[in-house]
């Protein structure tokens, strides 16, 4: 779910925080399909821009039925002034440049658009999270940081 709002409370440290209508995105669980390698961008706020949100994954998966092989493959999907724009490889072409951790630049395009994503983050920031792998079953793989900057 990306572009989406929530509506609720949470407690945290004894307090109560209550939200109306706030940003929220929301991952899928993706089971025995998680990818070997993979990265994301999600921001649902720009300076400028209400409204505008993006989504954008490049991920080494393995193909149904072919142990052994795997694609990548990636996306950038934006809301942008009231249209969904999806940008995928088989309507255009998609690729991405990143670090492991602190940069992530991705570029598609197709007949129509052209998107560019730039989104950094200190070194520092970030938590560790869980996450499948092949060899360690769920364990901590990855990073994830509200902290970063986002430029499209």
């Amino acid at each position: 779910m990306a572009h989406g709002t929530a509506t609720g409370s949470f407690k945290w440290g004894g307090k109560t925080f209550a939200f109306k209508d706030a940003p929220a995105y929301a991952e899928k669980n993706w089971g025995g399909a998680f990818p070997s390698k993979w990265h994301w961008v999600q921001c649902n706020s720009f300076d400028g821009e209400p409204g505008m949100s993006v989504t954008a994954v490049g991920a080494r998966r393995g193909l149904l039925g072919l142990p052994g092989i795997e694609e990548d493959v990636g996306m950038i999907g934006l809301h942008y002034r009231g249209r969904f724009i999806e940008l995928v490889p088989w309507n255009g072409s998609v690729e991405w440049d990143v670090d492991p951790w602190g940069r992530w630049l991705l570029r598609a395009r197709n007949p129509q658009y052209e998107a560019l994503l730039e989104a950094t983050c200190s070194p520092s920031a970030g938590t560790p999270l869980r996450a499948p792998t092949a060899a360690q079953g769920l364990a901590p793989f990855c990073k994830d940081t509200f902290a970063g900057a986002a430029r499209a």
